[in-house]
């Protein structure tokens, strides 16, 4: 299965890099924090792949257990919409 998929960036706002963003988390420092590697962050950011359900609960995990603390969890389609696994 090929996980890279032609998605348009200017169509969808990528929901990773704008919580990081507004985090003020850098994509490296995130990497180290999540245990995955900074290529599969920054491929995440940039729209190249769709990851895998264990990288989404990686992604997750780390976002509420390090980041969202005092706040509402945040859930797997409010960083993955599940639009976007649809195939174009």
């Amino acid at each position: 299965m090929n996980k890279h998929r032609n998605i348009e960036p200017k169509k969808v706002m990528n929901n990773l890099k704008r919580i990081l963003t507004g985090l003020g988390v850098k994509q490296t420092e995130f990497a180290s924090i999540s245990g995955l590697s900074i290529s599969t962050i920054s491929k995440i950011c940039s729209n190249a792949i769709i990851p895998s359900e264990v990288t989404k609960n990686k992604v997750l995990r780390t976002l509420n257990e390090k980041f969202y603390t005092n706040k509402e969890d945040l859930l797997v389609d409010d960083l993955f919409p599940s639009y976007l696994n649809e195939a174009k």
